[in-house]
């Protein structure tokens, strides 16, 4: 299991994506998994922050499963404050669903099934490099299921 691939396969279910609004279509500036330092987009961009997990465990066989979840976060600097909520709905009907178009992520080897299992859309909603964003947030739910080649009895 590779976390940064898996990170890297949500960051590219994303890539591409645009979004229209009030008769203007914008696209991402950037959809990575590599956190920059700043972030300069006045459209948005993509970020899939590092995982976290509950429920990893090696069970018998040395079968390694369990769940990470990984929280992947549209950023925008406002720029037109008045259409700021019109470009949140905008950005999330872009982004929905682009997970569960390949579930593997083509990790078939270790990943069972992605799928979004939450989102969160907000107005100044997120903090990067000391400047808040609007985000539109989805909750990427990654179902691990692997042999481990490193369990020893």
């Amino acid at each position: 299991m590779n976390l940064f691939s898996i990170a890297d396969a949500i960051a590219g279910q994303y890539t591409g994506i645009t979004a229209t609004y009030g008769g203007e279509t914008q696209s991402l500036e950037l959809c990575t998994a590599l956190l920059p330092n700043t972030i300069t987009a006045s459209t948005g961009v993509i970020l899939v922050f590092p995982p976290s997990s509950e429920d990893l465990e090696i069970g018998v066989s040395a079968i390694r499963q369990g769940h990470l979840i990984y929280l992947v976060r549209m950023l925008r600097d406002p720029v037109d404050v008045p259409t700021r909520t019109g470009w949140l709905y905008a950005w999330a009907a872009g982004m929905q669903d682009r997970v569960e178009q390949n579930l593997d992520l083509n990790l078939p080897t270790y990943v069972a099934e992605a799928e979004v299992t939450g989102f969160r859309l907000e107005l100044d909603g997120h903090e990067y490099a000391q400047q808040l964003y609007d985000v539109v947030e989805h909750e990427v739910t990654v179902t691990i299921y692997e042999q481990s080649v490193t369990v020893g009895a």
